[in-house]
């Protein structure tokens, strides 16, 4: 009977292996989790990001949008049984946020000091004043204040996380918005400002954040997290820059958001052209698609970067099999009225890897995860 067992299963083994006839495989996926209070439902959404990862069987997760420590750490003990190793950027070393000195500071550590916001509440209300942002409210005032009181945003006598803790509470006015970000709380709630954070089954024989605009102030830093993992294969987690009408940065010097991100993508390009990867994360740029299907008619998202992506040698799987939307009008989230497909598990160069697998994840209709649907693909050797 054992003797027929053992035959059987190793038949189903064979089996498996002939259909698949794929080799060193990893389970790889994209989330941005809309964690921003434009978004909203925070705190109803965090437990059921949590059991959705749970339940995942993803092997490697590039997450995006978890700027807050308190946020990111809720996440990462709820998923450790299953995603045993992270890293984010305020991560003292892989696998752990603080360092083992920090576990008993009494005084948590918050984006700014009072210090920090007495300087800056007063230089910029002396120059909102002067320069008559004040007179207008919400979007209109913030923007007037970047625009027009650049250099007290620059100012190295303030921390770039309280500088651009402000803008992380929209709609919250700017005044309010100032004080909540000195205001003491119950846990260490530190600015993750990239957002970026990746999660993984196995150790990373090494990670690290890198900056695509260094030395650069802005209201959220943009880069990428670098991990090169147990399998041998090298994963780059990114955000790219959104692209918003108005250009609100303040020490750099693109003409406009659409001209960021292109930038963006060519220094990616420079950086890693040489080398076999695979870059995840929303690149808030897509391909325009007309379909029959509502959900695979895409709209576009600035696509000449998109296309910049595909020159540099970039290969969508997604788009091949798959093509429905992961920012979709019928998501109630999201603020717009438009399909695209922003995130992505690109493969460099086009033939490096094969891919039998990809989906679009973390999409339950009944329960909204986040404004965004992440993608998965099994990513093996070609």
């Amino acid at each position: 009977m054992r003797l027929v067992q053992w035959l059987l299963l190793g038949t189903v083994c064979f089996a498996v292996t002939m259909a698949t006839g794929h080799k060193n495989c990893k389970r790889m996926a994209t989330f941005n989790a809309g964690l921003l209070n434009a978004v909203g439902g925070q705190s109803n959404r965090i437990p059921l990001i949590i059991d959705a990862l749970k339940r995942s069987d993803d092997e490697f997760v590039c997450m995006q949008e978890l700027w807050w420590e308190e946020d990111m750490t809720d996440i990462i003990e709820g998923v450790k049984a299953t995603f045993p190793h992270h890293y984010s950027l305020i991560h003292s070393a892989q696998d752990y946020i603080r360092g083992p000195s920090d576990q008993c500071v009494e005084v948590k550590d918050i984006p700014c000091s009072l210090q920090e916001v007495q300087l800056l509440g007063t230089n910029i209300q002396t120059c909102g004043m002067r320069e008559g942002c004040f007179a207008v409210t919400g979007v209109a005032q913030n923007v007037c204040l970047v625009q027009k009181c650049s250099h007290v945003f620059s100012s190295k006598d303030i921390s770039e996380t309280c500088v651009a803790c402000p803008f992380f509470l929209f709609p919250v006015g700017f005044a309010e918005a100032l004080q909540k970000c000195a205001t003491p709380t119950a846990k260490h709630n530190r600015l993750n400002h990239p957002g970026l954070v990746v999660l993984s089954k196995h150790r990373m024989n090494r990670v690290a954040f890198k900056d695509l605009h260094p030395g650069k102030r802005a209201p959220i830093k943009r880069g990428y997290i670098e991990a090169g993992l147990d399998d041998g294969k090298l994963a780059v987690c990114t955000h790219l820059t959104s692209v918003y009408p108005i250009y609100l940065e303040f020490d750099l010097t693109y003409g406009s958001y659409v001209e960021q991100l292109a930038a963006e993508i060519a220094k990616l390009g420079q950086i890693f052209g040489g080398q076999t990867h695979v870059l995840l994360g929303d690149m808030n740029t897509g391909p325009k698609v007309d379909d029959e299907d509502e959900a695979k008619n895409l709209t576009g998202e600035f696509s000449q970067n998109y296309q910049k992506l595909i020159d540099l040698g970039y290969r969508s799987s997604y788009m091949e099999q798959v093509g429905l939307c992961t920012h979709c009008k019928t998501n109630s989230l999201t603020s717009g009225n438009s399909n695209n497909v922003l995130d992505q598990v690109l493969i460099h160069p086009r033939d490096a890897f094969s891919i039998p697998f990809t989906e679009r994840a973390y999409d339950d209709s009944q329960q909204l995860l986040s404004d965004h649907y992440g993608t998965r693909a099994d990513v093996c050797d070609p």
